[in-house]
């Protein structure tokens, strides 16, 4: 058996210290006299040491040994000389105030470069006015420091990206004395999608890549942290102006939207950007304002950057009155439709309705979809408020086909919902639940709907699309890619925007011709793809009339009638001309091819 114990108990302290990590010194200490510091400045105190357990010691404190040098000596050297001064201050304060006992820590370097930290306890005895006696042990803690240093790492770092964190960053401004600082706030757009779709794993490979790219954008005008989430800041470095923020708000929105291809699926990515500047010693102000200036930029249309103002937290603070009483209306079912009439213009008989959202608060009024709308997408709201109107619709549908078995009933969806993972599926579920043939309902999409993770929401319409549900590309014209979207998307009907309806009556008349010319294009190359053409906002005869010389079959808009209260459907069904059967049936199985 190796190492066996002794059994005297001086021994076993003989033992101990040789087995310890410890190096046990005892010492008497003669300080300098008043006379002798007055006459040479640099006169020290004198020291007599003895280690204890010198020859067990030299095993682990492998110093560099210096010829002619005691171990004592070496051990000295090994230390910074920033360590060297914090001691010889420590012992002068311990003599000065006659102290009885002292300790510190500090780093030593080894002979191989390596470091390690010491734990250093001393006792002192006065034993003559100017002599001291001391005892000390010195205990390698250098395990105990890693473990500090890693738990302080952690504290002050976020996990996945190795970014300093919220912490960080409050304690950085805390402790800044420069007094002014510019912060940039960046929060990804959309990022909840990616993780509903293609899952969490990915979702952190996404937040990986943002790190790095961040990184290379910043450099040395500044620190990146994340706060959580999809959620960056951006700590620009002190006397930073508010041009180089903006500068560099640019560069990171460009970088950002750089491709990015993971587990074999593209990704498009962007970031809504605020910039906020102001005295580092109101750290959580500083924050709040560039969220603020965050979600400004996200009402902008996102993908870009805003400096903070005083309006905007009004104008945040209203916002967010808005989204708690939405919550609210969509969970008492207070969103309510109006229906607006689609007719063949040859006839102007109707062949269907399309549902719109509407929203009248007891206290606020009035809320126009423009403005319930987005908030419902930016938090996932949409989804729930999608469905429950969708229900709704396709019961109402089934009423009113005692009226008109042919009608069409349409509704806007956006591309929130078609990213939700089980859309399609959701949508179908809901037409069995409800007995609405899928022909029967047409779903309005835009051309925004292919901005965002385009691959994936072609595969949800495209579902929709073979499963009979017709579909329309509204606003048409408006968009990012107008005709690329005829080509990419599944669907059977082309509505144009009222603006070129509008114009194509314009007192200019080139402006008119123009746009004239536009809809006769738009409604050829629609046609070339055997798709319905309805034409939106028509408002008086001469713009009817120029809808359907250009080509369009369909059409809508007050020159035919206003969207109507639901409970007003029946009444306007009853007593209105509908499309005769084989014009209905003709204009329907064009939807449904």
């Amino acid at each position: 058996m190796e190492n066996p114990l002794p059994s005297p108990s001086l021994d076993l302290i003989c033992y101990a210290l040789k087995q310890a990590r410890c190096l046990i010194w005892h010492a008497d200490v003669c300080l300098a006299s008043e006379d002798e510091r007055q006459a040479s400045p640099t006169f020290r105190n004198t020291w007599e040491i003895t280690l204890l357990n010198e020859a067990t010691a030299e095993r682990w404190l492998s110093v560099t040994r210096h010829p002619g040098n005691s171990f004592a000596t070496d051990l000295l050297l090994a230390r910074s000389s920033t360590a060297r001064a914090e001691g010889d201050a420590l012992f002068a304060e311990a003599f000065r105030e006659g102290k009885e006992r002292c300790s510190r820590e500090f780093p030593l370097t080894l002979a191989d470069g390596s470091q390690l930290w010491l734990h250093e306890d001393v006792r002192l005895e006065q034993i003559e006015p100017r002599r001291w006696r001391l005892v000390g042990i010195f205990t390698d803690v250098t395990a105990q420091k890693l473990t500090e240093t890693y738990l302080i790492h952690e504290a002050f770092h976020d996990p996945l990206t190795q970014l300093p964190n919220r912490s960080y960053l409050m304690n950085t401004l805390q402790k800044d004395t420069s007094q002014h600082r510019v912060l940039l706030f960046l929060d990804l757009d959309n990022f909840k999608t990616i993780n509903d779709n293609l899952g969490h794993p990915v979702g952190d490979l996404v937040l990986v890549e943002v790190a790095k790219r961040l990184r290379l954008s910043v450099g040395s005008q500044g620190d990146v942290m994340r706060l959580g989430g999809d959620e960056f800041t951006v700590l620009m470095r002190p006397g930073s102006t508010r041009a180089e923020a903006l500068a560099l708000a640019a560069a990171i929105i460009r970088r950002i939207k750089e491709p990015l291809e993971l587990s074999g699926q593209p990704l498009h990515l962007s970031t809504s950007i605020g910039i906020t500047e102001g005295r580092s010693s109101e750290a959580e102000t500083l924050l709040r304002n560039a969220d603020i200036a965050m979600y400004a930029a996200k009402n902008q249309g996102r993908g870009c950057a805003c400096v903070f103002d005083e309006t905007m937290e009004q104008d945040i603070r209203t916002r967010f009155e808005l989204e708690n009483a939405l919550r609210v209306a969509i969970e008492w079912e207070m969103i309510t439709l109006e229906y607006q009439p689609v007719v063949l213009l040859e006839s102007q008989a109707v062949i269907g309705l399309e549902a719109l959202a509407r929203w009248h608060h007891p206290t606020l009024g009035t809320i126009p979809p423009d403005q319930f709308i987005p908030i419902a997408e930016e938090t996932g709201l949409i989804i729930a408020l999608g469905f429950q109107l969708l229900r709704r619709v396709c019961r109402n549908a089934i009423q009113w086909h005692r009226f008109n078995p042919e009608l069409a009933i349409a509704l806007n969806i956006s591309v929130a919902q078609l990213q939700s993972a089980t859309f399609a599926d959701d949508v179908l579920e809901i037409l069995r639940e409800t007995g609405l043939p899928p022909e029967k309902l047409v779903l309005e999409v835009t051309e925004s709907i292919l901005a965002q993770d385009r691959e994936y929401v072609l595969l949800q319409v495209q579902k929709l699309y073979d499963a009979g549900v017709a579909l329309a590309l509204d606003d048409f014209g408006t968009g990012y890619s107008s005709l690329s979207a005829l080509g990419d998307l599944p669907i059977h009907a082309l509505k144009i925007d009222r603006s070129f309806i509008w114009n194509a009556t314009d007192s200019l008349p080139v402006r008119a011709k123009r746009h004239q010319a536009l809809i006769r294009a738009m409604a050829s190359a629609a046609r070339a793809l055997d798709l319905l053409v309805v034409a939106e906002g028509i408002e008086t005869a001469e713009q009817m009339a120029i809808a359907q010389e250009m080509g369009c079959q369909l059409g809508q808009g007050y020159y035919f009638k206003r969207p109507m209260a639901e409970q007003s459907v029946e009444a306007f069904l009853c007593h209105t001309a509908h499309a005769a059967p084989h014009a209905a049936r003709q204009a329907m199985r064009r939807l449904a091819a």
